[in-house]
């Protein structure tokens, strides 16, 4: 399953399953204000999956992109972080213009304990390692 989130919503593609060491291509397409589509491709195993969003509530922002591994909580506590090895964000791009020369890099932290290292490698590739 993955979840695609947003400032407002989520979307989850609960049929679409991802393995370690898949790789996994995204092309989000923003076509307006409150409107695109996502199209997901397991390159690994040739599974590929689409969601149109229209009339998004609010409006998609249309300035920025993310690259996340990202920590969740259930409830009201966040769940033990799992040593994901490392993943690497390549050929990432915002409307075909490559440069990540000023990406903002947030490790994960839980408490004083931090459990990620993340770096740009070359103008168009994120690494985040599991340090824990």
């Amino acid at each position: 399953m993955l979840e695609l989130t947003g400032s407002r919503q989520s979307y989850r593609f609960s049929n679409f399953k991802i393995s370690g060491g898949d790789t996994v291509t995204m092309t989000a397409t923003v076509t307006s204000k409150n409107s695109g589509s996502v199209v997901l491709e397991n390159r690994t195993t040739g599974q590929s999956v689409s969601h149109v969003f229209t009339n998004q509530v609010g409006n998609l922002c249309q300035t920025n992109a993310e690259w996340i591994v990202e920590d969740f909580s259930q409830g009201n506590s966040l769940v033990p972080f799992a040593d994901f090895g490392t993943v690497v964000f390549t050929n990432a791009s915002v409307n075909g213009v490559v440069g990540l020369d000023r990406a903002l890099i947030y490790d994960i932290k839980q408490g004083n304990k931090v459990y990620t290292s993340c770096s740009t490698s070359g103008p168009s590739s994120v690494t985040c390692s599991y340090i824990g």
